[in-house]
């Protein structure tokens, strides 16, 4: 009796090990599951970066094949490689690419800049699983106008065998920020729409946003040496606003040299007349040593779903000229 219960467990435990292994290779590859939906085809790391591409950006990567290729073909997708240790640094929505011994390599996606590291958020590093490391940035180097990120390793063991380096990192933006962006330059691509906002095509030299929530907002790229607010004492911008023309509160959210955002800057927008606009945000009140590395702009109050932002320039500084075109 003993016998036929053990075999009659054994039984059992290999019957549903059979079945989950069937049906995880099912989820695996059928495109309509909720696995290839969340997690993108067979899990890696690949698909997730595709995926996020295609959301936000509208960008589509294709064919990519072995993760250490992308940056051989980003021209292909309009977009533009910067090798790690050179002069552009890494900026918020840029495709982090790794290599490694094996050939085949990883990619994440970069969520913040930092002068000492950068946050990411990756899939397959650990096995059907997404991974934000926002809590703890890789550790990089930004040193004589030049920025590195340093190697990574794949468990606790720092062997050759686990080592990935960092190739470079793979952009939408050409060159480095400056504090004065046309949106019709492709330098101005490292605009990312954080919450609730949706890049969208529009005008030519015209950046264009649709409101997907209650709290849009839109993020700068990083200014890694940052910019000294004493003698930029505004930001200009000219915006429209179509499908809710209200008055309503702005604010602007400044991004210090410590990497916090320290300082919100509320003002008054109009949008009733349906016309561009231009706007100043005065910034005298800041502090004579503070350093503006990042902005933020946030229009609040009364944003509806739908709304759509169009802005084609933005000014940190140069207060004492004329602006309005």
């Amino acid at each position: 009796m003993k016998k036929i219960i053990l075999w009659s467990v054994i039984l059992t435990v290999i019957y549903f090990v059979l079945v989950g292994f069937f049906f995880m290779s099912y989820l695996k590859e059928t495109p309509t599951s909720l696995v290839r939906y969340f997690y993108g085809a067979n899990n890696q790391c690949v698909a997730y970066v595709e995926r996020y591409y295609k959301n936000l950006f509208g960008i589509e990567i294709k064919n990519v094949g072995r993760a250490m290729l992308l940056p051989a073909k980003a021209e292909k997708y309009g977009l533009h490689f910067h090798p790690n240790g050179g002069v552009v640094i890494p900026q918020p929505g840029d495709i982090l690419v790794f290599g490694n011994k094996n050939g085949v390599g990883h990619v994440a996606i970069i969520t913040g800049t930092l002068r000492n590291g950068v946050l990411i958020v990756e899939q397959n590093w650990l096995p059907f699983k997404i991974t934000n490391n926002k809590g703890r940035a890789l550790p990089a180097e930004y040193k004589d106008g030049h920025y590195y990120v340093l190697d990574r390793y794949y468990g606790k063991n720092k062997t050759a065998r686990n080592r990935f380096w960092v190739i470079g990192w793979v952009s939408r933006s050409e060159r480095n920020p400056g504090r004065f962006f046309n949106f019709g330059e492709k330098d101005m691509a490292g605009w990312l729409p954080e919450s609730d906002l949706k890049l969208v095509s529009g005008e030519p030299n015209v950046l264009t946003l649709k409101v997907t929530g209650r709290n849009p907002s839109l993020v700068s790229p990083v200014f890694i040496d940052g910019i000294d607010a004493f003698l930029h004492r505004a930001v200009y911008f000219r915006v429209k606003v179509e499908g809710n023309q209200q008055a309503r509160r702005g604010i602007l959210y400044l991004r210090d040299e410590h990497d916090r955002w320290s300082e919100q800057v509320p003002f008054q927008v109009d949008f009733s007349n349906d016309a561009w606009t231009t706007f100043a945000v005065d910034l005298s009140h800041l502090r004579r040593d503070f350093k503006i590395t990042q902005i933020k702009l946030r229009l609040t109050d009364n944003s509806r779903r739908g709304e759509v932002w169009k802005i084609d320039w933005l000014r940190v500084g140069e207060r004492e000229k004329t602006l309005l075109r």
